[in-house]
């Protein structure tokens, strides 16, 4: 129960700061707010956005780790990580800040398009880390880490599917749907990576080639996939793989759509008496003596 909360909290979070920070520009809402908003504000916005990504990387590492010490050991990983996950999701959300604080004090500028929809920039001064070059990284270094955890899902699952039938066979089918759910989550981190590495190069390093007009015209094509590719690889992949792999989720999920579309609740008011053999024997005599 606490892993699937603490994938909905990160996950919302992080759909959040996207929102603040690329999807509200990108319609065009709020945007006399926005150029009212103090710089510090803007920043904030950016920070959502940027951290929560840090966040869910290390979120996958974190859920693959899971699944690996349930299949090497299925009987005793519930009490280990009854321990660890407290700590593990403090971890997650406190050690990325070493990557985005600077953030927070980071210039963020708004430009305003002819159509009415608006983008925040940041002016990167010269002794100020460049933000895609920093996730450029941290994408490879976390998708080469998530990699070696996955291969190594793999390889014990295929040693311990039979060793694991003391287990009983629900629960064994839950364990089963969450290990392929990290794996399966583990490809939307690799479209992420390939995405930041492709932004890094159009951002930086491809105007040292072409035309710098043409460089960042490259660049802003690129950049306004940005929206569609978070969707996909960090909600879209681990939202349905979710609901497929955990049944305590649709059932909550189904409870509130019953919540909110007031549907009737499916109750079943029918009982079942159970007769013992001997006293049923006993009342078919004396129904027949009768």
């Amino acid at each position: 129960m606490l892993l699937i909360f603490y994938i909905f909290l990160q996950s919302i979070f992080g759909l959040i700061g996207h929102c603040l920070y690329i999807r509200f520009g990108r319609v065009g809402l709020f945007l006399s707010i926005y150029l009212k908003l103090p710089v510090v504000y803007l920043a904030i916005f950016k920070f959502t956005n940027n951290h929560f990504y840090y966040v869910e990387g290390m979120s996958t590492a974190i859920i693959l780790l899971n699944r690996l010490t349930a299949l090497l050991w299925p009987l005793k990983y519930e009490k280990i990580w009854g321990r660890l996950w407290y700590w593990a999701i403090i971890l997650a959300y406190l050690l990325p800040l070493i990557l985005s604080w600077h953030i927070l004090i980071s210039e963020i500028v708004i430009r305003v398009h002819d159509n009415e929809t608006f983008s925040l920039y940041t002016q990167i001064k010269p002794d100020e880390p460049k933000d895609t070059l920093t996730t450029s990284w941290f994408s490879v270094l976390f998708t080469i880490i998530c990699l070696l955890i996955n291969i190594a899902c793999i390889y014990v699952y295929r040693k311990t599917k039979i060793a694991s039938s003391q287990q009983t066979q629900s629960k064994q089918k839950t364990e089963t749907l969450l290990t392929f759910y990290s794996l399966l989550t583990f490809f939307g981190q690799l479209l992420f990576t390939f995405y930041t590495i492709i932004l890094y190069i159009s951002s930086s390093q491809l105007q040292k080639f072409i035309n710098p007009d043409l460089a960042e015209l490259i660049f802003l094509s690129i950049y306004n996939q940005y929206a569609w590719v978070n969707d996909i690889s960090t909600i879209a992949i681990p939202a349905f793989l979710l609901l497929w792999a955990s049944e305590m989720m649709r059932s909550r999920i189904y409870s509130l759509i019953q919540i909110i579309c007031f549907l009737p609740k499916n109750t079943n008011n029918n009982a079942v008496m159970v007769i013992p053999k001997q006293n049923f024997t006993n009342y078919i005599r004396q129904k027949q003596t009768k």
